[in-house]
């Protein structure tokens, strides 16, 4: 690790950016204090605008590094040939568990107004290259396979994406009494509502 006269370190702009990150799992885009990451890594202000010009800037690379860091997630949860669809999909549930979930809808809400028109549009990009078009790929292979019958895939994908917002994890309020064994149990139940349905057969 290289260190600069003014005390700047070569990956302090990676540090910048997993502190942003995690005031914006607390209280998204209003919680993250260019002077409050400044404070914890002990660096001065000047510092982090050599980095970022601005909290918008800022914000917009976090967003990439979550969408990275999610499609890594997906890739490895959804990775091995000879694992069912619903084993893959319910695989995803348990990894996504473990980690703070992105509020889609709060960013769609409230945040996507806030990165300019060039940011909006590599956003969108990102979005379906890193989860949108790994999860539908998981569908039409269903399909294909015979495991799943035929169905609107993009509506069957945007169905498992929002149901993810329903799992508990490290920053959602949803506590399931029990243990590991309920938090199985209650994945199950998702994933039968999705790929099972409701009417009786």
């Amino acid at each position: 690790m290289t260190e600069h006269r003014d005390g700047r370190t070569t990956d302090t702009r990676q540090l910048i950016l997993k502190e942003a990150e995690k005031l914006y799992y607390v209280g998204g885009y209003e919680r993250i204090s260019l002077q409050v990451i400044a404070d914890h890594l002990e660096i001065s202000k000047a510092a982090l605008f050599h980095h970022f010009k601005n909290k918008r800037e800022l914000f917009f690379e976090m967003l990439l590094l979550i969408l990275a860091h999610m499609r890594a997630m997906f890739e490895e949860s959804i990775r091995g040939e000879d694992i069912s669809i619903r084993v893959k999909l319910y695989l995803t549930m348990q990894r996504l568990t473990q980690e703070p979930i992105f509020d889609v809808m709060r960013f769609q809400r409230e945040e996507y107004i806030l990165l300019e028109a060039h940011q909006q549009r590599i956003v969108n990009e990102r979005w379906h290259s890193d989860m949108f078009d790994i999860m539908q790929g998981i569908f039409r292979v269903g399909v294909q396979q015979g495991e799943l019958r035929e169905h609107d895939i993009m509506l069957s994908t945007h169905l498992f994406l929002n149901m993810c917002i329903l799992l508990p994890h490290a920053n959602n309020p949803v506590h399931i009494e029990g243990g590991q064994a309920k938090q199985d149990m209650y994945i199950t139940a998702l994933l039968d509502m999705l790929l099972d349905g409701l009417n009786k057969k």
